[in-house]
């Protein structure tokens, strides 16, 4: 098992981990041992991935090959990229998901969507305004 799994694993055993944190965990193992197939079906590159984490190209392939694990900061933003699509459903279709992800956008301050995954209180701006998107409050 990589070394992130097996502290997943750990943290479970000991109840020292909440559900939401655990769920979105599953997201991440799923995505972890299908990182590659899940970039292509997204249409982001190695490199465009490794700006949204903050990572190089390398690491992401290292990542996809299972030479190496992320560290937790690129482990949380994987986890709130996870949540990310999964709010934005069918908002935005996969071919343009790179350029919505990288572009600077003037509803979220000129920022790009992938600085917001960098913390917890920008991040939850981000699912705010997605979820006001899907229901017509803001478009």
């Amino acid at each position: 098992k990589s070394c992130w799994l097996l502290r997943l694993q750990k943290e479970k055993e000991t109840e020292d981990l909440d559900h939401e944190k655990f769920a979105l965990g599953a997201i991440l193992q799923l995505n972890l041992f299908r990182l590659k197939e899940t970039r292509k079906s997204f249409g982001l590159s190695q490199e465009q991935l490794g700006r949204v984490l903050g990572a190089s190209w390398i690491s992401i392939s290292r990542w996809e090959r299972s030479i190496s694990d992320p560290p937790p900061e690129a482990e949380e933003k994987l986890r709130r990229l996870a949540e990310l699509l999964e709010h934005l459903g069918g908002l935005i279709a996969p071919a343009d998901l790179p350029q919505f992800l990288l572009t600077p956008n003037a509803a979220m301050q000129n920022f790009p969507p992938y600085d917001l995954l960098q913390s917890g209180y920008s991040f939850q701006k981000l699912i705010e305004l997605v979820e006001k998107t899907k229901s017509g409050e803001f478009s």
